[in-house]
């Protein structure tokens, strides 16, 4: 794997054997490292010519109402824009997390990306290899 971004709440990196970029949300991250980090995403695929990710949020916690509505109006078009089109997310088994994490993106993603969830980093980098 080949590091793009790296800060202590989120790392990015790019995976040439599924061709993706990997991203680990290993801390909660505050409103602004949230975004920073989402915004990130886009000069990575970018860089490595990949319209698919692997997102991690475990270590991601709770977003706020705020945060999950700048997500869905702002960051989503940017990377659909430049052709993002297959999500493999991994949530956490917390039930509360999960709905929360679930709800808006599926409303909000599922017109042009194809996603799905997973409770590893390994079965969703399977997953996405098929794309």
């Amino acid at each position: 794997m080949e590091f793009y971004f790296e800060k202590d709440y989120l790392t990015i990196s790019y995976d040439k054997s599924c061709h993706a970029i990997i991203a680990i949300w290993k801390i909660p991250a505050t409103s602004e490292e949230l975004k920073a980090g989402l915004l990130a995403h886009i000069p990575a695929m970018k860089y490595y010519n990949t319209t698919k990710i692997v997102t991690d949020t475990v270590g991601l916690g709770a977003i706020s109402p705020d945060d999950t509505q700048w997500t869905i109006t702002t960051w989503y078009p940017l990377a659909k824009e430049i052709g993002w089109s297959h999500w493999g997310l991994i949530i956490p088994q917390d039930v509360f997390t999960q709905m929360a994490m679930e709800n808006p993106v599926e409303n909000a993603v599922n017109d042009n990306v194809v996603q799905s969830y997973f409770d590893s980093i390994e079965a969703a980098k399977e997953w996405i290899k098929k794309f």
